[in-house]
């Protein structure tokens, strides 16, 4: 069930769907396609009278090949981020493999993160 936005006094995004679908050259019928959401209900998440819950978020960040948490943060910012990790992965002599929550439980589990 989709949830509709409760008016708010915040100031700026609460998440950067839009900037990431810019920076992915994404339209909305495209993500609408990929995530198998109606096209009203893409309009609706894209400019904020949906609220996003865990769901959609999972849902836009695989449509967009990133992972869900980079949704909350600007396109640059992330991108940064990964950067520094790539960095810092080279400079510790590793070799740089993609983040998944899974890889950070097996980390848990064998405490070598």
């Amino acid at each position: 069930m989709v949830r509709k936005r409760l008016p708010t006094t915040s100031v700026g995004p609460d998440w950067f769907l839009v900037e990431w679908m810019q920076s992915k050259n994404m339209k909305q019928a495209e993500l609408a396609r990929r995530t198998g959401w109606s096209k009203a209900t893409t309009n609706d998440i894209v400019n904020g009278r949906t609220s996003y819950y865990r769901q959609i978020l999972n849902e836009a960040a695989a449509a967009l090949h990133v992972q869900p948490w980079e949704l909350l943060m600007s396109p640059a910012d992330a991108n940064a981020l990964r950067g520094m990790r790539e960095d810092a992965i080279r400079i510790a002599g590793g070799t740089v493999t993609a983040w998944t929550p899974a890889s950070l439980e097996d980390e848990r589990k064998t405490g070598t993160g």
